[in-house]
């Protein structure tokens, strides 16, 4: 159930990940999004099918780098070897860590907060309601 609900909660984000400023270009002005996850958490043919509708809804192409780990600890390792020691950014655009390390990472400073609503004043999640439990809509509508 946890990876189900994981799993969702991706998909609902990339879309959204792409009007994030943390999106590089990459060569061919292709969109790179950098994404570290859990193992086995995406099933085959997911980030291809993502890349696909990208360019098919938005006629814009992009790169998903995937990479995985294997425990909380070896990703906040990983974040903190990689990361930039002249202006702090990191490796990766999209994290999906436990809700114990999330808590540790906001406290080190190592998270963005993400503004919901556009410039307008619009939500950014057209769809979320309709496909999200609203066990998760409360943890994230705290506002």
């Amino acid at each position: 159930m946890r990876k189900l609900a994981l799993l969702l909660v991706l998909i609902l984000i990339f879309p959204i990940c792409f009007g994030l400023v943390s999106c590089k270009k990459g060569g061919n002005n292709q969109l790179v999004l950098n994404v570290y996850n859990w193992e086995e958490y995406i099933a085959d043919g997911v980030i291809e099918g993502f890349e696909y509708y990208y360019k098919e809804t938005h006629g814009k192409i992009v790169k998903v780098n995937y990479s995985t780990f294997g425990t909380c600890e070896n990703m906040y390792n990983e974040l903190k070897l990689t990361q930039n020691k002249s202006n702090g950014n990191f490796k990766y655009d999209l994290v999906c860590p436990s809700d114990y390390m999330i808590q540790r990472m906001i406290e080190e400073d190592m998270c963005e907060e993400f503004d919901w609503k556009d410039s307008n004043g619009n939500k950014i999640f057209t769809n979320y309601e309709n496909n999200t439990s609203q066990y998760i809509q409360d943890l994230f509508n705290k506002e």
